[in-house]
């Protein structure tokens, strides 16, 4: 801002350089206290440089996290603070995942195929169990600003939780267009992006939509998992910036499919047989 009392013959701007080559990275959470509990921040500069597909490889950035390949081939569960996979979905159900500002449902996750196959808890086909909480592959990062993990027990303004809180915080205000693909040896993955400036005082509109297909092996196309989403955010301030709102309207669509192997000839008709 540039106040003018008097007549200027000339001004000079010098321009500082301002560009997307990055010196360096740091793909590591950033640690703060959150209340009594240690949580770590993890910004969109990471997200970036590790190529999130999902909720679940985020993670791999805290303390302790274990690195794995990225793919959508299984559900998974919220982990933190324990690196047993025996506890892994009971932990799932201690956490809770909240998204700007609502909490989602982690109370159980019902994608097994029938309880009476192999037990109650058991997992069928790939799917997670329902013993474990809500499964992180339908979150998509494309349109994540930033996701605070709280570790231990926090405010209780989160709710009810006894192993920690995933806060995920998405682009809100005005942005301009971003299309993004990546693709994999398992992962297919496209997502659009734009956030809209709606005029003074009426706030801004980001929407934004993601389509991921993941194939369990390269070999075997006929089983896979896709995922669809979609968001609507509008925010705006309110009381000269004293008040500040975001409501968002979210779609996901996410499923497991696993179609006739086109090579099986074991429920084929011969063709020297007349069809019934």
């Amino acid at each position: 801002t540039i106040v003018v009392s008097k007549n200027i013959d000339h001004v000079r701007f010098y321009m500082k350089e301002n560009n997307f080559a990055l010196k360096e990275v740091v793909v590591t959470a950033t640690g703060n206290k959150a209340g009594q509990a240690t949580s770590s921040t993890i910004a969109r500069t990471a997200m970036d440089h590790l190529q999130a597909t999902s909720l679940n490889d985020i993670l791999q950035l805290l303390p302790g996290g274990l690195t794995r390949n990225q793919d959508l081939n299984y559900a998974s569960q919220v982990n933190i603070r324990s690196l047993s996979t025996d506890a892994e979905n009971m932990n799932g159900l201690g956490s809770v995942i909240i998204k700007d500002g609502a909490p989602l449902s982690n109370n159980a996750n019902l994608q097994v195929l029938n309880p009476s196959l192999s037990g109650g808890t058991a997992s069928v086909g790939g799917l997670s169990s329902p013993a474990g909480g809500i499964d992180l592959r339908s979150i998509s990062m494309d349109n994540v600003e930033s996701v605070e993990v709280i570790r231990g027990i926090p405010s209780v303004q989160y709710g009810d939780l006894t192993s920690g809180a995933v806060i995920i915080h998405s682009k809100a205000g005005r942005e301009p267009y971003k299309v993004s693909f990546k693709t994999n040896p398992n992962i297919i993955q496209t997502s659009v992006n734009r956030g809209y400036a709606l005029g003074h005082n009426k706030g801004n509109l980001n929407i934004g939509a993601d389509y991921a297909r993941n194939t369990l092996k390269p070999t075997e196309s006929y089983a896979y998992y896709q995922r669809a989403t979609a968001q609507a955010l509008y925010s705006n301030s309110f009381f000269n910036n004293q008040l500040h709102s975001n409501t968002s309207l979210d779609f996901t669509l996410g499923e497991n499919k696993r179609n006739k192997n086109p090579d099986d000839e074991k429920n084929s008709v011969s063709p020297d047989l007349p069809e019934w």
